[in-house]
């Protein structure tokens, strides 16, 4: 197994918030994960600010060459640390279940948590990479793929509109995950398709 690189959480907010700035339009403005839509303010009061998040995904699909791998559910738990360019969080919890491939039986399992950054890009939308995640994937007895990488993903907001984002979320946005493993069987890339749905309501603010 590939040992998993550790960095400060100030070396890894410089280097995180240079890489999302460059993929989006963001400035570098605060940003915040709300509780409260604020009454549509731009801005978070510090109460509303959430320390954690409990999210949802079901049906979750990874694409690879090898045929689709697909997951009854996927729990996503996060420690928020608060208002930042971007807004740090620990994964504390990242679980998979009901997963398989084709007629096989697959495990997923994630062996390192790593943290996840979110930068505001837009109202009530914002962007989000994992930094030192890594998950494993063992479709039978015979070998065990394992991928990292940096994927990035989209945060929507919930929204007092009808418009189908419920209480928001983290949704995959077509980036894929990279082979970790030395074994050369293993799929060079797969890509996640997934929507966490958050447990209660969550707004992107400054």
């Amino acid at each position: 197994m590939r040992p998993v690189k550790t960095f400060s959480i100030a070396a890894i907010a410089a280097v995180a918030a240079m890489a999302l700035i460059g993929t989006s339009s963001a400035t570098a403005m605060n940003t915040a994960i709300c509780s409260s839509n604020e009454g549509g303010a731009l801005t978070c009061a510090p109460a509303n600010q959430l320390k954690t998040i409990h999210s949802v995904a079901n049906g979750v699909v990874f694409l690879t060459p090898e045929g689709p791998i697909t997951c009854k559910e996927s729990l996503l738990s996060l420690t928020l640390l608060g208002l930042a360019s971007p807004q740090l969080s620990h994964v504390t919890s990242l679980t998979w279940s009901g997963c398989t491939n084709g007629a096989n039986v697959c495990t997923v399992t994630t062996t390192s948590l790593g943290t996840e950054l979110f930068l505001k890009t837009a109202v009530n939308l914002a962007i989000g990479q994992f930094h030192n995640m890594e998950l494993s994937f063992k479709c039978n007895i015979f070998f065990e793929c394992k991928y990292g990488g940096l994927p990035t993903l989209h945060v929507v907001g919930a929204s007092l509109l009808d418009d189908n984002t419920g209480n928001g979320g983290i949704k995959s946005d077509g980036s894929g995950l990279t082979s970790t493993s030395p074994l050369d069987f293993c799929p060079g890339e797969i890509v996640p398709d997934l929507f966490w749905a958050a447990l209660s309501p969550v707004y992107v603010k400054t």
